[in-house]
């Protein structure tokens, strides 16, 4: 399992692990195994299902991986439980080693060790600086790889970032870092982001376990869309102010009747809303705070905060670059007040732009036309970057993933190895640990396997009408009982119409799988008669009912 770290010693025996303790960074999960340290990176398509002995035993390892439709990339089992790395498509990178030490090092936490993140990411602008590169690129995608700086920051993160931080997603690198008020607005952007994660992800999580299965409902799935700003979104709800300084902006740059413009020379304010930095700014466990950056130190004091006596990276770097007193990009006087604390309900919807330039970006404020240029000493470099509209762009939305397709979106709860909540008709709940889980009533299992296929196959939308499955898809959809036992080898004989009621009673949006209806017995009359001649009441007086009741009615008119 692991390589020989010296010719002259042996690896330690696998009988010899066993579980200490754990340990994580923004991409990887740290296991301590007492002779041997493992550290599993998840990358982009594996999850962590922790299962007891006999559920791993008896509904995972027997169920053939093409019928779980996940597979199982390392297992790591002990006396009780089973530890599964559960992957898409089985890339992931497991690295041991014998110390703590000897493994990769991981990029400072934003979240636990600020003041180390804020030197990486110093170190990271003046080496840029220093670099032959004109920085010309896209802000988002510079952040976006440069992992070892900007920790866990990915395709959907960095646009989150840019939405909280007030910046467009569509700068440059040097117009963001080049600038002390969109460096330490982004800095503290994640550690917002961060802190989030670290207070509110447990009561996300916590419904969705059962029996230590992570086993989401839809309804579950969807709430994590409430994380979100921006990301797989239609609309933001902004505040007034927000709103407003968003308007101003897009009628800025869609309004220059095709003149050519500098961006750094012209009046155009970033929109920026202090309200996604809240915790950033006013945590009183945070020792560093870079509102003096984002504002300009007067107004910082006039918002009520404190200038810090002691210089913290950024501000050392931006003063020894002779950048303090750039412009912040932010309208003066325009903040009343630190925070808008005015209701929820009278904030402005505002539409969400969609484009690719390599991956996502998602954003509110539009890409910038040729007319624009970042500056008169520097050319642009062209970017390739496609604006979606749409369907196509409708079919990239978190809901639209998550109600119409078997595929997964983005979040905590968005894997291919989460187990399945079944309802049944009595409101009991049912786990099936996989598709296919042997442990569910055949009758479950098969509703499943149907759904899933139905979905996959593009049958089941929403307000359409529900077709039959095509001679090619009923095949493949007995294949698939058949692998997983729920089907003879010839067949069942049954045509696709003959399940199709009970495939309507969970669509792709629906985790309730109704118990099939019993059937009625109904009773001739005259056995009604018997049954209730037996409750006590004379059969006389019902037969004289009877014939009442078959004689002919008279309507009489005045």
């Amino acid at each position: 399992m692991w390589l020989k770290k010296r010719k002259e010693s042996e690896p330690p025996s696998i009988q010899t692990l066993e579980w200490k303790g754990v340990a994580t960074t923004s991409r990887a999960i740290i296991l301590d195994l007492g002779a041997l340290q493992l550290q599993l990176a998840y990358l982009t398509h594996t999850s962590v299902q922790i299962y007891s002995k006999a559920t791993w035993e008896n509904s995972v390892r027997p169920v053939p991986k093409d019928v779980r439709k996940a597979s199982i990339a390392l297992a790591l089992e002990f006396e009780e439980h089973v530890i599964a790395f559960i992957s898409n498509d089985l890339v992931f990178q497991p690295v041991w080693a014998e110390t703590r030490a000897e493994l990769p090092k991981a990029p400072p936490d934003v979240y636990k060790d600020y003041l180390h993140f804020l030197e990486s990411v110093s170190t990271w602008i003046s080496d840029q600086v220093a670099s032959t590169s004109r920085r010309t690129g896209l802000a988002c995608e510079a952040v976006r790889k440069a992992n070892k700086v900007w920790g866990g920051v990915g395709v959907y993160t960095v646009c989150e970032i840019f939405f909280d931080a007030g910046i467009s997603p569509f700068l440059s690198e040097w117009e963001v870092f080049d600038c002390p008020s969109r460096t330490a607005r982004l800095c503290e952007a994640l550690w917002s982001f961060a802190h989030k994660s670290h207070t509110d992800l447990k009561s996300l999580l916590q419904p969705c376990i059962h029996n230590g299965v992570l086993a989401p409902t839809t309804e579950q799935r969807l709430k994590y869309k409430n994380w979100l700003h921006v990301y797989g979104k239609t609309n933001a709800l902004l505040t007034s102010r927000m709103a407003q300084l968003l308007d101003e902006y897009k009628e800025f740059i869609m309004d220059n009747s095709g003149a050519s413009w500098i961006r750094e020379d012209s009046n155009l304010y970033d929109v920026f809303e202090p309200n996604y930095l809240k915790s950033a700014l006013s945590e009183p466990q945070k020792t560093i705070v870079l509102g003096h950056l984002i504002f300009g130190s007067s107004e910082w004091v006039r918002l009520g905060g404190v200038v810090p006596s002691i210089l913290d990276p950024l501000t050392a770097l931006f003063k020894k670059r002779g950048l303090l007193s750039s412009v912040n990009h932010l309208r003066p006087g325009y903040y009343s007040s630190l925070f808008d604390e005015g209701n929820v309900r009278s904030r402005k919807p505002r539409p969400i732009y969609t484009y690719r330039a390599g991956k996502q970006i998602w954003s509110i404020t539009p890409n910038f036309r040729d007319d624009s240029q970042s500056s008169r000493k520097v050319k642009d470099v062209e970017v390739s970057i496609f604006e979606y509209h749409g369907q196509q762009q409708e079919a990239l939305r978190f809901e639209y993933i998550v109600t119409k397709t078997r595929g997964v979106a983005i979040g905590p709860l968005e894997y291919c190895g989460n187990g399945i909540v079944v309802q049944t008709a009595h409101k009991r709940k049912i786990v099936a640990v996989v598709r296919g889980d042997p442990a569910l009533p055949k009758y479950f299992a098969e509703t499943l396997i149907r759904r899933f296929d139905r979905a996959k196959e593009g049958l089941d939308q929403k307000g359409r009408s529900k077709p039959a499955r095509s001679t090619r898809q009923l095949k493949s959809l007995n294949d698939q009982l058949r692998r997983a036992g729920l089907l003879g080898s010839d067949g069942d004989g049954k045509h696709d119409s003959d399940v199709e009621d009970n495939e309507t009673l969970a669509g792709p949006s629906s985790d309730n799988i109704t118990e099939p209806p019993h059937k009625k017995i109904r009773l001739s009359q005259d056995k009604q008669l018997v049954q209730v001649g037996k409750e006590g009441e004379s059969s006389s007086s019902m037969l004289e009912e009877r014939r009442r009741r078959s004689l002919p009615r008279i309507k009489y008119t005045r």
